[in-house]
């Protein structure tokens, strides 16, 4: 009840704050045995802060209900105006001290303390019955009082608006209030999220110091998971879920930290050289590898097939490993179709050849039954597909060749003065032929001129021993032999000679 005696719009705000303190808390602002020990603490005490009883009550709405319950009249909310604006505000801010709660000074004019004998003497003047007479006044008076407020409202319809719709966002307020902290008040315990994973090498956080971390801010259940970084050393954090937020997230969800185990090993394939590159790159996708192609030409190797691979086939490496294959792209050289040269000459054959790119061996063989110089055989069948620079061996045919060498005797040189002389100078010669050269010669002035080749006796004329100019012609095909001539069974030249060489003459005549 006021110090004045009167009732007005501050004393319902008191009454409003009282009920909002036992709605939060779950008490009455004074308790006690007796009304009048409660009349006594609403006169003499100041309540005890409802956030003492419900920490989950917000800074400012506890301040509002404290001023809505001091005990000077001039201290409280002088409308409910005011307390619309802080209640509002409180929706906004709510654990902010924006509420402006003055304290009486000891300076203040001195109220009177109602002793306990008043106090009992108005509970049981309450407890009578009041007269008739003064009931029907008092009512009379109500009446008044609110016919007058009424007429005065009729009069003035815009306050009368304006009071209701205060009423009515007051009433507002106070209902959001109430479900707000009602829900929060059923929520588990609330903070914001830690940051524990940064992107700066610098600033990575082991697995230890992660926990440690979460674990000072009441974050319990938490999750470790490992995974395989190229990036990040073993043990640190490489990433968090969920991230640092900035709005408050419940202590008793999840929290999952993937620690990385460092680079993953893989081992390449054990065969990858002669494999064709299709195939080989299907092995390294699965593994998850990068690789490099490179290509080169080659004589051995068909086009698509490995021709080597660093690092080496088999080997372990990390899945940031880059590599590097080497693969042929096929021969440098076109594809050409053999043609016959077989029954051409041989510099017809081989230009032939060398304009399809082709190199040429020429070998030789004898056969007198085909020309000579013309090709016998080629090693590459006609039609069949070659590469170009592929070697080509034709076989020619090459008969022996046989040179002409003209011998000429002068045989008068070799002309004995008498049979006689000749016969006995020349004993250890062939005596068959001297007896017949002499006989030949005493008798038709001739002599038997003998050409041997090799030994072998080739020709034998009779030839007058006065001829000065005796020819004798011989075609061979050997090469280098020894030529031995006798004359009337005596020899007089013996000489080797290459008859590889043509136009060669013999002159034979005795010194």
């Amino acid at each position: 009840m006021p110090a004045d005696g009167y009732t007005d719009a501050k004393s319902d705000l008191y009454s409003l704050g009282v009920v909002m303190y036992e709605m939060l808390t779950g008490k009455v602002p004074f308790d006690a045995d007796t009304p009048v020990s409660v009349a006594l603490k609403q006169v003499q005490e100041e309540p005890v802060d409802p956030i003492t009883y419900n920490p989950e009550i917000p800074i400012s709405v506890n301040r509002i209900i404290l001023k809505a319950m001091q005990k000077d009249p001039n201290l409280r909310y002088q409308n409910a105006t005011e307390m619309e604006r802080d209640l509002s505000m409180a929706l906004k801010r709510p654990n902010e001290d924006f509420v402006v709660l003055a304290l009486r000074n000891d300076d203040s004019p001195t109220q009177k303390v109602p002793t306990i004998y008043e106090l009992e003497m108005e509970k049981n003047n309450d407890r009578n019955a009041p007269k008739i007479e003064d009931a029907e006044k008092e009512s009379q008076k109500k009446k008044g009082k609110i016919a007058k407020i009424g007429e005065f409202l009729n009069k003035h319809k815009f306050l009368k608006v304006l009071v209701i719709l205060m009423v009515l966002g007051i009433v507002f307020v106070i209902t959001a209030l109430l479900v707000m902290f009602g829900i929060n008040s059923s929520r588990p315990e609330q903070d914001y999220v830690p940051q524990v994973a940064f992107t700066e090498q610098e600033k990575m956080l082991t697995e230890e110091e992660a926990i440690k971390i979460l674990e000072e801010k009441g974050f319990n259940n938490y999750v470790v998971k490992r995974e395989a970084s190229e990036t990040v050393e073993v043990g640190y954090v490489i990433s968090q879920k969920p991230d640092k937020y900035d709005f408050l997230y419940n202590k008793d969800q999840e929290i999952v930290i993937t620690v990385s185990s460092g680079p993953e090993i893989v081992n390449l394939p054990n065969k990858i050289v002669g494999e064709q590159k299709d195939e080989v790159l299907n092995q390294l996708d699965t593994l998850g590898l990068t690789y490099n192609i490179t290509e080169e030409t080659s004589e051995t190797a068909e086009a698509g097939m490995i021709l080597s691979v660093s690092p080496d086939e088999g080997e372990q490496v990390t899945k940031s490993t880059e590599i590097k294959l080497v693969v042929s792209s096929g021969s440098q050289y076109k594809d050409v179709t053999m043609i016959n040269v077989v029954g051409e000459a041989e510099n017809t054959a081989v230009s032939k050849i060398q304009a399809m790119n082709l190199l040429v061996d020429v070998k030789y063989d004898e056969d007198d039954s085909k020309a000579d110089g013309v090709v016998l055989s080629q090693t590459v069948a006609e039609g069949k597909v070659i590469k170009e620079k592929e070697k080509v061996t034709i076989v020619v045919n090459k008969l022996p060749v046989k040179a002409k060498v003209t011998f000429i005797v002068d045989v008068a040189s070799f002309k004995p003065e008498t049979p006689a002389e000749t016969n006995v100078a020349n004993n250890s010669v062939d005596e068959e032929n001297a007896n017949n050269s002499t006989n030949t010669s005493s008798k038709t002035g001739s002599v038997s001129v003998v050409f041997y080749i090799g030994g072998v006796q080739v020709s034998t004329t009779s030839v007058s021993w006065n001829n000065s100019n005796y020819v004798w012609e011989y075609d061979s095909t050997s090469g280098t032999e020894e030529v031995r001539v006798t004359i009337g069974g005596n020899e007089v030249y013996r000489q080797s000679i290459d008859f590889s060489v043509e136009g060669q003459t013999i002159n034979i005549k005795k010194q």
